[in-house]
């Protein structure tokens, strides 16, 4: 665990590119579901203050969040979709 949390402070790991979906507090209990069944194959970052937005894997986002899914990388969640999902999420 040390080893891996020198490299996230070192910025050697790029903990994002594991990222699967995304949720609000609705989707808090799916998203402990989908851990516990493995349903989706990364992690879920649960937004508390954004309340009525359910699971939504990252796939979705192309037709449920197009500008969002515009800005990831390669697929992938980065700073930049985070940024422009918080401003979409909240409006």
């Amino acid at each position: 665990m040390r080893a891996v949390l020198a490299k996230v402070n070192e910025g050697a790991l790029d903990t994002n590119t594991s990222v699967a979906a995304v949720s609000g507090m609705a989707g808090a209990k799916d998203g402990l579901a989908a851990v516990e069944n493995r349903t989706l194959d990364g992690k879920i970052i649960v937004y508390p203050f954004i309340r009525n937005l359910g699971l939504v894997p990252l796939a979705e986002f192309p037709t449920r969040f197009p500008t969002v899914a515009a800005k990831l990388r390669n697929g992938q969640w980065c700073k930049e979709a985070e940024q422009e999902f918080l401003k979409v999420a909240q409006s």
